[in-house]
């Protein structure tokens, strides 16, 4: 996805490119809590679509290009948030798309982790708050990956189904 992602970048003249730009700048809301509240409310203002009927395949991560033309499902709001946030000035080292055993739905779900005010905030697709980490009790943390690299917590969960 970052490949894809880079070759979609590196024609600035492509309209898609203007596009995805002028979006995410549109987001820049002054501190860093904000900027979060922003990226997670215009994100999620898009619909939610597996990536079978997008694409015909049951994993796909999409580019936030893409993800601008086609909507997507839950790793590429996150994706989405990732770059829109980097887009913004906000350090890769300061964010993780987290690939989490939602306990409460019973499935595996990804969302974006981001450091601001010495914590730790979770931008997810199926909540229009961005609340502390330490709010989301129902989320235990399989692997998370970052531009710099993959942290993994442990074995994946006995149900591992693609969910929200």
């Amino acid at each position: 996805m970052l490949e894809r992602f880079a070759r979609q970048l590196a024609d600035p003249d492509a309209g898609d490119v203007r596009v995805w730009h002028a979006f995410a700048r549109s987001l820049a809301a002054g501190d860093r809590l904000a900027e979060l509240r922003a990226v997670n409310a215009a994100v999620n203002a898009f619909p939610y679509v597996t990536d079978e009927a997008n694409w015909g395949m049951l994993d796909f991560w999409e580019t936030p290009i893409e993800f601008l033309h086609r909507a997507g499902d839950c790793e590429d709001f996150a994706v989405t948030k990732y770059m829109a946030l980097r887009e913004l000035g906000v350090a890769a080292d300061d964010m993780r798309v987290a690939v989490v055993d939602d306990h409460g739905l019973g499935t595996t779900h990804a969302v974006l982790l981001v450091a601001a005010g010495g914590g730790y905030y979770v931008l997810d697709n199926l909540n229009e708050q961005v609340q502390p980490i330490t709010a989301q009790a129902a989320y235990r943390p399989i692997y998370a990956i970052n531009e710099h690299g993959w942290w993994n917590y442990g074995p994946p969960p006995a149900v591992s189904a693609a969910g929200p």
